[in-house]
């Protein structure tokens, strides 16, 4: 499960094909059901298979449904990304993106 979009990460590189993978969720039980989501992002799904560093990582905040019929939390925080028009990248600076035209692959 992962996301496609294009992206320019923090240091400039530019990927149209840019592959946004979900690789962390923290979620804190004292803030309600708070979580914060972190992603890498991949110049693309090749470079990813091929074992390069990404380029960038960016993280957002969701809220986190924790009953028995709930799905499970990397759906979840998949879904919420597919909302977001801003994330916060690796730097801490926020990011402007249009998540909800991101392709699932």
């Amino acid at each position: 499960m992962a996301l496609q979009i294009a992206y320019t990460s923090s240091h400039g590189v530019e990927s149209k094909e840019a592959y946004h993978r979900i690789y962390k969720i923290v979620y804190n039980v004292r803030k309600t059901t708070s979580a914060t989501a972190y992603a890498e992002v991949y110049y693309n799904n090749k470079a990813r298979i091929s074992g390069f560093d990404p380029i960038d990582t960016v993280e957002f905040d969701f809220a986190m449904d924790v009953s028995k019929l709930a799905p499970e939390p990397v759906t979840q925080a998949y879904n919420s990304l597919k909302t977001k028009a801003v994330v916060t990248d690796n730097r801490g600076k926020t990011k402007s993106l249009d998540y909800s035209k991101a392709k699932d692959v």
